[in-house]
């Protein structure tokens, strides 16, 4: 009995330019400057783009806790969760988790180099917190290595 090898694909199929790399054609980024109102030239809503849309982009993923924005209930970390935790090997492995998960859900074009959480303290005091400091890598632009620093208390 003769056996079908012929495969039909109906539609077209799209190139997905995050799996081709550095060949890969990229939309330069372009955003509303995070946070509101910090810049005088541009008005309350500035725009920015590149690195420093990139860079706002992250911060307000970290800061936003899940449930917080109405009409994306998944968007950010939970990562108040840890503030009272101590941080051993299981709270950095949750806590970085919770990064790479938030990152990777909702920007696309951003490589993580290095994530490293310290306990946070001010002036000797026991403040409940830690500080997040990534390397990132913006995969738009060559050479485009940037840190965000992100307190959470």
């Amino acid at each position: 009995m003769p056996v079908n090898t012929t495969t039909t694909v109906h539609g077209l199929v799209y190139a997905n330019p995050i799996n081709k790399g550095e060949q890969a054609k990229r939309r330069k980024r372009y955003g509303t400057g995070f946070p509101l109102g910090t810049k005088l030239s541009g008005g309350y809503f500035h725009r920015n783009s590149g690195v420093e849309s990139a860079r706002a982009e992250v911060t307000q993923i970290l800061t936003t806790e899940r449930g917080e924005r109405v009409m994306l209930p998944n968007f950010g970390a939970n990562l108040k969760k840890y503030l009272f935790e101590p941080i051993d090997h299981v709270t950095y492995n949750a806590i970085k988790n919770e990064v790479v998960t938030s990152i990777s859900n909702y920007s696309n074009d951003i490589v993580i180099l290095r994530l490293r959480v310290t306990p946070f303290a001010e002036g000797g005091s026991a403040i409940p917190g830690y500080r997040i400091q990534l390397r990132l890598k913006l995969l738009e632009e060559r050479e485009a290595i940037f840190d965000v620093n992100v307190d959470i208390q």
